[in-house]
């Protein structure tokens, strides 16, 4: 027996997919199910050896009650719902294009996500020297943000019959895994630390270009046209697709920047700079921060709490590693702090990392306001004293592998030996003391 509501009218196409079934048992038997059509609700139900009848006819009036509140919709929720049906006819018309539809503005979404995320420097774990690089001077969330909505927006109208949409998309995406290749060889080969957050994107981008590859090759495969004229049109695609990754690569390659360091490396810094510990230790200990990095603000009590048990094995000191650019503006009063107020330097940082959490660009009044404040004297250091403690800081981070914040350099100055921590996970009391003892005993 058919169903057909009076407002049948208004249920919209995604109603076309079974949707509801609404289940009665009878032992172990699945008894009625609601299925829509296009532009009708059929009530139907079906029955297994052993079921009762008054279970059929509990299913069937399940099913017909559920069916009319679908079709009475009230005018306020039809918006809505007919923006779902707008979506799912973008999808495409059959199973397979919603499948691939469906999966790639999964992918697109993510790799949006994590470009927003890159924008706001919300790492994974520590802020990397990823962040240093640029792609013709801009940032890479500021292309990925404006390339990934553009991406999305083809991605969606690529089903509605214009090639152009089509082309757009798959340009976009040769282009972006040519761009993402190049990208995980500098993290892998140069920078020596994969980025999470970059490692994300690119693993979508591959993965969407993928989905995109096999959607192709499924409309090539039900064609009628012969196989030879097929496999044509695959080998052009093919051809085309590499075609378009390497010149984006090329491009990504004559566009990236990476961060200026001309000065030489170096094993060690300047030897004023040591907070505490024993002259006569032969371990080193370098606590590397950012005055922007999320994690290394987490770690912040960690470190500080480990200080009295270093200080007594270890000499030890803070050095910047400005992974955001912000963070430059408070090298110069960190450094002056470093050099001419050791006594107070855990209460002079304490102040300073109050500062970065209310502004980006704090003038020199506003540090003398707020030392002035605590009992302390703010102290600046000369302009020779700040730049050469930068550079030899820089090229000491170079050759000891630091690509990362928080991270703790842990050297024997003697036999040169050295351990670099990277990472809140990798850095704690425990960790550090015993990597302190592993290099005093050679």
């Amino acid at each position: 027996m058919d169903f057909v509501p009076a407002n049948s009218h208004r249920l919209p196409r995604w109603y076309g997919s079974p949707i509801l079934y609404p289940l009665s048992w009878k032992t172990g038997h699945i008894v009625g199910a609601l299925r829509t059509t296009d532009s009708s609700c059929r009530k139907w139900s079906r029955t297994w050896k052993g079921s009762s009848m008054v279970a059929r006819r509990l299913s069937v009036r399940l099913s017909s009650t559920i069916c009319q509140r679908f079709a009475n919709i009230r005018p306020s929720r039809r918006i809505p719902m007919r923006m779902l049906d707008f979506i799912f006819n973008l999808a495409g018309g059959t199973r397979a294009d919603r499948f691939f539809s469906y999966v790639l503005w999964l992918f697109l979404a993510i790799a949006l996500v994590g470009s927003i995320l890159a924008a706001f420097g919300i790492c994974s774990g520590g802020c990397s020297d990823a962040e240093k690089y640029s792609l013709f001077g801009l940032h890479f969330s500021t292309v990925g943000i404006p390339f990934f909505i553009i991406a999305i927006a083809a991605s969606f109208f690529r089903n509605n019959g214009n090639g152009g949409f089509r082309f757009i998309f798959d340009v976009q995406l040769a282009g972006a895994v040519g761009a993402e290749i190049l990208f995980i060889y500098i993290q892998k080969h140069i920078i020596g630390h994969y980025c999470p957050t970059c490692m994300v994107i690119a693993a979508t981008v591959i993965l969407a270009a993928a989905v995109r590859l096999g959607e192709v090759l499924s409309r090539i495969g039900q064609d009628p046209a012969p196989s030879w004229k097929r496999v044509m049109r695959v080998g052009r695609y093919a051809i085309v697709m590499i075609c378009i990754g390497f010149s984006s690569l090329t491009f990504a390659i004559a566009g990236i920047s990476a961060p200026a360091d001309h000065v030489a490396a170096i094993s060690t810094i300047r030897q004023d700079v040591w907070l505490a510990g024993p002259q006569s230790s032969t371990v080193e200990v370098y606590f590397v921060t950012d005055w922007f990095c999320d994690y290394c603000r987490k770690i912040e009590p960690t470190i500080e709490a480990m200080l009295p048990e270093v200080g007594k094995v270890a000499r030890y000191t803070f050095i910047d590693d400005p992974v955001h650019l912000e963070s430059l503006n408070f090298v110069p009063f960190h450094t002056s702090l470093l050099l001419n107020d050791k006594p107070h330097y855990l209460a002079g940082r304490k102040i300073l990392l109050g500062l970065a959490a209310t502004t980006k660009r704090p003038t020199e009044e506003q540090v003398r306001s707020a030392f002035t404040k605590a009992g302390l004297t703010l102290r600046m250091a000369d302009y020779a004293d700040i730049t050469g403690l930068t550079n030899s800081t820089t090229a000491f981070l170079r050759a000891n592998g630091v690509t990362m914040t928080p991270a703790v350099v842990i050297r024997n100055r003697v036999t040169g030996e050295r351990r670099t921590l990277s990472g809140i996970e990798n850095i704690g009391a425990g960790i550090v003391l015993t990597t302190i003892k592993r290099l005093q005993s050679k």
